[in-house]
């Protein structure tokens, strides 16, 4: 499992949940993830005066999907892509990995791994984060970041007579903690993308 699988797991129901529409549970969402549902958590952060982050952005986090929803979005006049606001010359500086735009003090960056489920009707959900300041942790438990373990054929012994087997491997000790789960939004809708 990456380390970005098991921040998700970390993350996925224990932040602020949000759901779309009039929904109450996952079960019951049928409505898509829309610019008023981001509008609607930047809200919820900024009057619990969550901090943003040194950028002056809460910073969100969408699958595809959902990124193809908001962009479609014909009430998302807030919508500004990323070359209008990073420098073109200088995009490696400014830009965050995998960012597509921003709206209502959001950054949005994209991701693939979001965490699914079933709403109503069967329709799959996905969960979108917006983060404030401290509202996670990534903690390099041992001190050792991620180790690259390689063996080459032949280092085996009498295990690898012919010297045919080589292994190559990681490891990494590592935890996500919540720090304050008032301080993310976990937006829950589904999709047209």
């Amino acid at each position: 499992m990456s380390l970005d699988t098991i921040c998700r797991n970390a993350l996925t129901g224990n932040m602020t949940i949000q759901y779309t529409g009039t929904a109450v549970s996952e079960i019951t969402v049928s409505v898509v993830a829309l610019a008023i549902d981001f509008r609607r958590a930047s809200a919820f952060l900024r009057g619990l005066a969550v901090l943003p982050f040194e950028d002056g952005c809460y910073h969100g986090l969408v699958h595809p999907n959902t990124s193809f929803d908001l962009q479609s979005d014909s009430n998302t006049a807030s919508w500004i892509e990323l070359n209008k606001y990073v420098s073109i010359d200088k995009v490696h500086e400014g830009a965050l990995a995998g960012e597509l735009g921003k709206m209502s003090n959001i950054r949005f960056q994209e991701s693939q791994n979001i965490a699914t489920g079933v709403g109503a009707a069967s329709a799959v959900t996905y969960h979108s984060w917006v983060f404030g300041k401290e509202s996670f942790g990534a903690v390099d438990v041992a001190n050792q970041g991620i180790q690259k373990i390689v063996h080459q054929p032949g280092d085996s012994g009498v295990a690898d007579p012919l010297n045919l087997n080589g292994t190559i491997g990681w490891k990494c000790y590592a935890v996500y903690p919540i720090l304050d789960s008032n301080r993310a939004v976990e937006v829950i809708g589904t999709s047209n993308g």
